[in-house]
């Protein structure tokens, strides 16, 4: 039973409760949805990949050939020579992953680096760690 405001479908910025009202998501569905709602060639390359294979781990050694694709593209159109790609699947993973990947090449290059900067009261995940960054107490505190 739903206590709030039940929202049905989406068309690029808007998205639409039950009742036909509708919002503009000026956070794209928690920055999910930045490139909008009902996005055509979102649907039509999702659809491709799931005919061809529809879910598989990017662990262990083993990837699905989209995932290259996308890195390769990702590295090229980076201002920085010969670029590497991590994927995560979750913003607050993809938070854990930076720091973690910056602590380690810190230690090797620079054992004095060790501090990260971040804006108090900003939301950077729902993990442990993701929301000790921000510093939002009602967050903080949940746990």
């Amino acid at each position: 039973m739903s206590s709030g405001v039940d929202m049905v479908s989406g068309s690029g910025v808007f998205v639409f409760d039950s009742s036909g009202k509708d919002y503009i998501d000026a956070v794209s569905a928690l920055f999910c949805a930045t490139l909008g709602f009902h996005n055509e060639r979102l649907i039509e390359a999702a659809t491709r990949q799931m005919r061809e294979l529809p879910v598989y781990p990017t662990a262990l050694n083993r990837t699905v050939p989209v995932v290259h694709a996308l890195a390769d593209a990702l590295s090229a159109a980076a201002p920085i020579p010969d670029a590497h790609v991590l994927f995560a699947t979750t913003g607050s993973e993809a938070i854990e992953t930076l720091i973690k990947t910056t602590w380690y090449i810190n230690k090797q290059r620079n054992p004095k680096r060790h501090k990260i900067i971040t804006r108090r009261g900003s939301y950077h995940g729902s993990t442990i760690f993701a929301t000790r960054l921000g510093g939002i107490e009602s967050i903080i505190n949940s746990f």
